[in-house]
């Protein structure tokens, strides 16, 4: 017997830069432990690359989820300028997704230095130009250094100046009840772990 397909997740270089706020693709297996998993935040060495399966726990994600729900990363050659993780739960079948992008990944990616989006300033205010313009997201205070929120592909992404930009969302067959306040209960969580 087949298990059901993973839950699909928001990818980001179209989604972050203002593109398709709907468009998704689909993850991969479980990641393999990392030997800064067990460190605290000032303990861990300075990093490339953030890991988002380590910013919420597996308990956690399944609270807002309302059911058991499992972490996988999706491959790091989906999205080359962001590390993205996904919990899923069964019954139906829904998901939350973080992505991060950090300093380093964003300018490691040349189709990003090209557009002038290579650091999380520019990134962001790229994203605020193409969404809040459009009338596809609004400003959300008391998250990082600036927030915004897409109701239809019920994202929210935060600013953290030099430090990384992260997307949070929600995924089912409809659309998750309350999905702002719980896109605020992870980012609360996840900016305490940066």
């Amino acid at each position: 017997m087949s298990s059901p397909t993973p839950i699909v997740a928001v990818v980001g270089a179209a989604v972050a830069l203002g593109g398709a706020a709907c468009a998704r693709t689909e993850p991969a297996g479980p990641a393999a432990p990392s030997a800064s998993a067990a460190m605290g935040p000032a303990e861990r060495p300075a990093s490339r690359t953030l890991e988002p399966c380590r910013l919420l726990s597996d308990d956690e994600a399944s609270v807002f989820l309302g059911g058991s729900a499992t972490a996988s990363p999706a491959p790091p050659d989906k999205l080359p300028h962001a590390s993205s993780c996904i919990w899923t739960a069964q019954g139906p079948l829904r998901g939350l997704q973080v992505m991060t992008s950090t300093p380093a990944q964003l300018e490691a990616d040349e189709k990003l230095r090209k557009l002038d989006a290579h650091t999380i300033e520019k990134r962001f205010a790229h994203l605020i130009h193409s969404q809040m313009t459009e009338g596809k997201a609004v400003p959300i205070h008391g998250f990082g250094d600036g927030a915004l929120w897409a109701e239809c592909s019920q994202q929210l992404w935060i600013m953290k100046r030099n430090q990384a930009l992260i997307t949070i969302s929600f995924h089912g067959q409809s659309p998750t009840p309350q999905a702002l306040d719980k896109c605020k209960g992870v980012a609360t969580r996840v900016l305490a772990r940066l």
